[in-house]
C-alpha cells in the first residue's frame, strides 16, 4: 500500500493556485497552522497581484494616451467595477461626464478587462 499523498485536483475553486511539490509547506510537528498557510499564501500570490495590477496599468495607458494617463491611476478592480483616481478635479469632471461611456466600451473589448461593468473616477493624489 502506497503512503504517497494524492495531488489536489485543478478545479474551479482553485484557479489561479498552483500545486507543486516544491511549493508545499513543511508543516512542524506534523500540521500547518492556520497562520503559516495564510503567511505562505500571501507570500505566494504578492507578485501575481502587482504583475496584474502592472498589466491592467498599461492597457489603460494605451487606451486612454500617456498624457491622461500620468494624470490617472487603476486603484482596484473588483466585482466588474474599475475605481479610477485622478489628479485634478478639472480632468476628473471631464472624464466622468463626457468619455466615461466611450471608455467602458473601449475596455469591454480588451481581454484584461472582461467582465467590467461601471468605471468610477474620484479625486486622489499621487
Amino acid at each position: 500500500m502506497s503512503t504517497r499523498r494524492p495531488e489536489p485536483r485543478n478545479n474551479s475553486n482553485c484557479q489561479g493556485i498552483h500545486w507543486s511539490q516544491s511549493h508545499r509547506i513543511e508543516p512542524r510537528g506534523g500540521l500547518a497552522s492556520v497562520k503559516e498557510i495564510l503567511k505562505h499564501w500571501i507570500k505566494e500570490n504578492r507578485g501575481a497581484r502587482q504583475a496584474g495590477k502592472e498589466r491592467l496599468s498599461a492597457c489603460w495607458k494605451q487606451l486612454v494616451g500617456e498624457e491622461i494617463a500620468t494624470h490617472t491611476r487603476i486603484t482596484t478592480f473588483v466585482k466588474g467595477e474599475l475605481l479610477v483616481e485622478v489628479d485634478s478635479a478639472s480632468l476628473l469632471n471631464e472624464l466622468s461626464t463626457y468619455f466615461q461611456k466611450d471608455i467602458l466600451e473601449s475596455l469591454r473589448l480588451l481581454d484584461d478587462f472582461q467582465g467590467i461593468q461601471r468605471i468610477r473616477f474620484r479625486t486622489g493624489s499621487f
